[in-house]
């Protein structure tokens, strides 16, 4: 019960103290110097004291009328907005201090005046944050210190201006960010801190991409202008030049992002990031025998060659000399053994024919020299691939070559096994095809894709041109489409929503017509172990093995 007692009386002087603090200083210099030697100590902080004590003859000698009254009143300002952590009373003597140590009479009037205005204007928190801020940047090499990250300058200058809002100006400086554990510089920056935006304007300097594994003269990017808020620990610059020894033939301009992370382990960093604006540099033999086209970007140790839908970039694999495969694809991995991506749409140039697909899987394994173009099993990577020297489709799973090679190895990714390989000539028709694609509907819907072509008088189409022919779903039509050209009745653009009705289409009309003549010539390979067939680049002859 006594204990219970000791706590309630506790608590109830603490509430009458609290009531008791001052609620406005006096206008009056004399006064208020009384008055903010009492409020500091009711700190009960060591340094509160001494710092009052130098603060006090300055306040009252050195310091003219207006200045002590813009004080005055910006004091009144924090208590006002209940601003009576220490921190905040602490930062403001020590600023004020500084800049009298620093002879700047005129810039004091003028930050005391901005800051009257400021703590006037703004939210207690902003009001806190600014005070902390001008504090460190006067009286430490820490230019902010807020929500776990930091930002510190190392070496070069620091001077302080009133322009006509405050600024601290930095040159020369190393500029490191620090968040939990992780860290990241700008090496040799000039930089504007405004510590009421928070926000740092820098100019020049160097990032390394050393935290992502790499040497410092192996990658490296030169900065031009940056706003960095110094209350995150990320940044994003433009027109930033990257140098890099490792497949780029000269400077290259672009994007970079910065990002601090919890969970960053040396060499393994996600971070720095890099895209090139230019998404047609060419690299000459980036692999012997293989040329790149196209962007190029970084994912902290990762390298890929970049591209959109729109603009895809290419690698160009040569035989003799001459472009022999073409593969087109929004992003290629480069690693130092292997290049690799999923959904290249591949051509391989046979005189003038090829043999061709819109989605196969690529690897080249750069110390063999060989590249698998892999075809799933799976959406719209089901499609034939196309070989229009010979004039038919061929389902198969990989299409092997050894650079230099003359010969393709066709086949399944295990050499062998129960699945068949099958070769089926361009003109080859089946009734029993063409009802399964009818379905349970009245019409086959092949007819619709040639009515809305007489009607349009054009072989390309558009989503929503054949949503309105069928009277479909969105989402219907996308997966009808799809399915017609995994058939081969169409090429369908996913990313442009549009499709070109093949002349495949129009001639199984016409045999389910009995107006025209058509193949049955179609081969199954099955095999127990090695390649289903071989395609010689001598004279282009195709040998199939283990036919039925």
């Amino acid at each position: 019960m006594k204990k219970h007692l000791f706590f309630f009386l506790l608590l109830l002087f603490s509430v009458v103290a609290q009531a008791q603090r001052l609620k406005k200083f006096s206008e009056n210099p004399e006064e208020f110097s009384g008055q903010l030697q009492n409020w500091m100590g009711e700190f009960k902080e060591d340094g509160a004291e001494p710092l009052y004590l130098s603060f006090q003859p300055v306040f009252s000698a050195d310091w003219d009328s207006d200045q002590q009254q813009a004080f005055i009143a910006s004091c009144n300002n924090l208590l006002r907005k209940r601003v009576t952590d220490y921190t905040s009373w602490f930062s403001l003597l020590k600023v004020s201090l500084a800049l009298y140590e620093q002879e700047m009479p005129a810039t004091a009037l003028a930050w005391v005046t901005h800051f009257e205005e400021l703590s006037r204007k703004s939210p207690q928190r902003e009001s806190a944050q600014y005070l902390q801020l001008c504090m460190l940047n006067f009286t430490d090499s820490l230019i902010s210190d807020m929500r776990n990250v930091q930002w510190q300058a190392f070496n070069g200058s620091r001077t302080f201006e009133m322009n006509p809002e405050p600024q601290f100006v930095y040159t020369d400086i190393d500029l490191w960010g620090f968040f939990r554990g992780d860290s990241t510089v700008i090496e040799m920056t000039n930089g504007i801190f405004d510590p009421v935006k928070q926000q740092m304007s820098l100019e020049g300097g160097t990032v390394y991409f050393e935290r992502a594994g790499f040497g410092r003269d192996t990658v490296y990017a030169e900065l031009s202008r940056l706003k960095l808020n110094v209350d995150q620990g990320s940044f994003e610059a433009d027109s930033v030049t990257l140098h890099s020894l490792i497949y780029l033939p000269g400077p290259t301009l672009g994007h970079l992002e910065e990002r601090l992370s919890s969970d960053s382990r040396e060499g393994k960093s996600t971070f720095p990031r890099f895209e090139s604006y230019r998404h047609d540099i060419r690299i000459q033999d980036i692999v012997k025998d293989v040329d790149y086209e196209g962007g190029f970007s970084m994912i902290g140790s990762q390298l890929f060659g970049s591209g959109s839908q729109q603009e895809p970039s290419k690698l160009y694999f040569k035989y003799e000399g001459n472009p022999f495969v073409r593969a087109a694809s929004d992003r290629f991995r480069f690693r130092s053994n292997i290049i690799r991506t999923e959904g290249a749409r591949v051509a391989i140039y046979l005189q003038d024919d090829s043999i061709y697909h819109p989605k196969l899987d690529l690897r080249l394994i750069i110390p063999l020299q060989t590249v698998s173009l892999i075809r799933q099993n799976e959406g719209s990577a089901q499609t034939a691939i196309r070989n229009s020297f010979h004039n038919m489709e061929m389902y198969l799973e990989v299409i092997r070559w050894k650079l230099g090679e003359p010969q393709l190895r066709l086949g399944n990714l295990n050499l062998g096994g129960n699945s068949a390989v099958i070769f089926e000539s361009d003109q080859y028709y089946r009734g029993e095809r063409f009802s399964a694609i009818q379905g349970m509907s009245n019409t086959n819907p092949l007819y619709y894709l040639k009515q809305l072509s007489s009607s349009l008088d054009r072989r390309e189409v558009s989503r929503s041109e054949v949503q309105h022919a069928l009277r479909m779903s969105e989402t219907a039509t996308e997966r009808f489409l799809l399915n017609m050209m995994v058939a081969g009745f169409v090429d369908y653009d996913t990313y442009t929503k549009t499709a070109r009705i093949k002349e495949k289409t129009f001639e199984y009309i016409n045999n389910a017509d009995n107006k025209r003549d058509y193949d049955v010539i179609r081969f199954q390979s099955r095999i127990a172990q090695g390649d289903n067939a071989r395609l010689s680049l001598l004279n282009y002859d195709l040998e199939i093995n283990g036919i039925d």
